[in-house]
């Protein structure tokens, strides 16, 4: 299995460094980003002995693992902390990120490149998060005894670890020190092949959200295109969210839309703008308040103010769920509206928990949506204890950082 494992690795760079070749961007920024990495890091890290490491594959896992950062490094300001990304995009948005002593990308996962690594990075604790195993990274950090957590984890019946072939890749999971999952499931499956040093922490993006609603946010140019009216923001939203929006707003005028596209292409938005029939603006086209007159659609072509973005929401639909699976929706829930999304949201607890409680609303069609969001439009009583139970939800599952640095500090 290790054979197969690492030649798995290597078609994998063999195939993003054809993609970076034809100049794929995201390819192309994966490869030449890790250029000299070792060099980087030797320069970058020089020699100091580093107390704790977060690795994030991406964007999702990074706003995990924020409030567990800041948590630590607010309460111990000297310690040297360094952060790592596999993305190209979170590293991009992320490299000068303020609460990290330094940021780097994770190089490939080769059995060399992990001991060269170890050899530079003189750490103490190292934290993944959610589920991302790079398995040669994984022996060698048990190799050399440094402690390994896994925070926010979850873990699914259809994973390696529990199938019959799984022996080798349950093997590599003796590498953690412990595991702080989001839920009784992923805690019941360790425990199934032999696992007990697991405790169900919860999700740190619940204190993500939390802290950013309690930060408060206030915009003029949003403040005149809101008042009075009902908002829906349509967040994260791929192809088929901005259509369902644009559907929307050909339907009804009852209603102001936000549309903060997932991926930010000039294209992409010019293109939902010419689908709007003069009724749309780009945020960038905004120099005063007076541009919003007389617009029901606003385009949101910037990155990071979708998380603030909520507060001026009523309603929200979240972009992913007609494709690989729903973006965050712990970002519209800590403000306690409504939550729309597609089918695709069966690995989120969230999602599962929050339609049980009738606050989310999965939707495969639009007119199932037009119909419920109508439904809701008139019934202020109903928006009303959905506030109320939205925001209860987020509030008693906060507390996360806490709980795991409690237990990880006070256990080596």
């Amino acid at each position: 299995m290790q054979l197969l494992y690492d030649i798995g690795i290597k078609v994998f760079y063999f195939g993003i460094s054809i993609a970076a070749k034809f100049n794929v961007n995201k390819a192309k920024h994966w490869v030449n980003g890790r250029k000299g990495l070792f060099n980087n890091l030797e320069k970058g890290i020089d020699g100091r002995k580093i107390d704790i490491w977060f690795h994030c594959a991406s964007m999702g896992e990074f706003e995990q693992a924020r409030p567990l950062i800041e948590h630590y490094k607010s309460s111990n300001p000297d310690h040297f902390l360094i952060v790592s990304f596999f993305s190209p995009s979170a590293y991009m948005y992320h490299s000068n990120y303020s609460f990290a002593n330094y940021v780097f990308y994770l190089p490939l996962d080769t059995k060399n490149n992990a001991k060269r690594l170890l050899d530079i990075l003189n750490v103490e604790r190292v934290v993944f998060v959610k589920y991302e195993f790079w398995f040669n990274l994984l022996s060698e950090l048990e190799n050399r005894n440094i402690h390994v957590y896994l925070v926010s984890g979850i873990f699914r019946k259809s994973q390696q670890f529990f199938k019959f072939y799984g022996k080798w890749f349950r093997n590599k999971l003796t590498a953690f020190d412990h595991f702080y999952v989001q839920n009784k499931t992923s805690k019941e499956l360790l425990n199934s092949v032999g696992f007990y040093n697991v405790m169900v922490s919860g999700d740190s993006r619940f204190d993500r959200v939390s802290k950013i609603e309690k930060d408060g946010f206030k915009n003029a140019a949003l403040d005149a295109f809101c008042q009075n009216s009902k908002t829906i923001v349509f967040g994260s939203a791929w192809s088929k969210e901005s259509e369902f929006a644009i559907q929307l707003l050909n339907a009804t005028d009852k209603v102001k839309i936000i549309i903060a596209p997932h991926e930010i292409d000039p294209k992409i938005c010019n293109e939902l703008l010419s689908k709007t029939q003069g009724r749309g603006i780009l945020w960038s086209n905004i120099d005063t308040p007076s541009d919003l007159m007389h617009k029901q659609l606003l385009i949101i072509d910037t990155i990071g103010i979708l998380a603030r973005l909520y507060r001026y929401a009523d309603f929200a639909f979240i972009g992913g769920g007609f494709g690989n699976g729903i973006h965050n929706i712990l970002e519209a829930a800590v403000y306690g509206c409504p939550i729309f999304f597609g089918k695709n949201f069966s690995f989120f607890q969230e999602a599962h928990d929050l339609i049980a409680q009738k606050s989310a609303f999965p939707v495969e069609e639009f007119q199932k949506f037009k119909i419920l969001l109508d439904r809701m439009l008139d019934d202020n009583k109903e928006l009303q204890r959905i506030k109320k139970s939205t925001t209860h939800y987020v509030m008693e599952n906060t507390g996360v950082a806490h709980r795991i640095f409690s237990h990880m500090l006070g256990h080596g």
